[in-house]
């Protein structure tokens, strides 16, 4: 039996930053993002070119509208050192020229809405939109977890062998005494050994 995932459905205290010099295009979604509970910014640009450093924004508050008929590209901080975009973007599409959603899909945007806007299409957007990015930002996050974990397995070598040659044990009981160590310490194995590897490395040298 599979087992559906629990999804963001609640977008009140949400914060939209809409990118665009169309103002054509605000009325509909700003009156349905405000039923919805979202709080809006508005960044009317000729340009896409920004600096976030301007425009404070919170990986689990903001969402981005941005206008796909304009140029340039959206320095949008990353998440966790990946390609990802901090927070969902949404291109707003009226030319479904390949060199303009490519642009879009380039500074991040998983979800499109077509132009001129209508309010029913709103909300299916950002909730695509925003469970999308969870829910990749959720398995970077994972593969991150992961790879630290492999990079101090290393450690976790080099200290069995430390306890092998300074206890004369086996592999096994050197294991089991960092094991022991690092619940007493209360911290990972991997960060106990890390610990252990790295200052025996200073006494070194």
């Amino acid at each position: 039996m599979s087992i559906e995932r629990a999804r963001i459905q609640n977008f009140a205290r949400r914060q939209a930053t809409i990118v665009t010099a169309d103002q054509r295009l605000l009325p509909s979604l700003q009156n349905t993002l405000a039923k919805l509970g979202v709080q809006i910014r508005l960044v009317s640009s000729q340009t896409t070119t920004l600096l976030f450093d301007d425009y404070p924004i919170d990986r689990n508050v903001d969402v981005l509208f941005l206008d796909g008929d304009l140029s340039g590209n959206v320095n949008i901080p990353r998440f966790c050192e990946t390609a990802l975009p901090l927070i969902p973007v949404i291109g707003m599409v009226g030319s479904e020229a390949p060199s303009r959603l490519g642009r879009l899909m380039n500074n991040g945007a998983t979800t499109f809405i077509k132009k001129p806007i209508y309010a029913d299409a709103v909300f299916s957007t950002l909730f695509m939109a925003i469970n999308t990015h969870h829910e990749k930002t959720q398995l970077a996050q994972r593969i991150h977890t992961l790879e630290e974990r492999r990079h101090a397995r290393r450690y976790v070598i080099k200290a069995v062998t430390l306890v092998m040659q300074q206890f004369s044990v086996d592999d096994e009981e050197a294991y089991n005494l960092l094991r022991r160590h690092s619940m007493n310490e209360q911290c990972s194995i991997e960060h106990y050994a890390q610990q252990l590897v790295q200052q025996h490395e200073r006494t070194l040298g």
